[in-house]
């Protein structure tokens, strides 16, 4: 995933410690994140996000704002 972002920090927190993804590489000021999708439900409650349920998934919006649908395959 490849994002353009307001505040790396930030969005690297929320990615790697809310929605428990990895950073698998680091360029400066660019990063790329990578990660299961077990447990994020419970880990964006658990940090205070807000998340809308819909028909098909989960919207939640990142600290830059960038709105994210989550999906789950069963």
């Amino acid at each position: 995933m490849h994002l353009h972002v307001a505040d790396l920090e930030r969005t690297r927190k929320f990615y790697c410690q809310v929605l428990g993804f990895d950073l698998t590489a680091h360029y400066g000021n660019s990063a790329l994140f990578d990660g299961e999708m077990t447990a994020i439900l419970d880990r964006l409650g658990n940090a205070g996000i807000t998340v809308e349920k819909q028909e098909d998934g989960w919207f939640v919006r990142d600290p830059s704002g960038i709105r994210i649908l989550w999906k789950i395959r069963s």
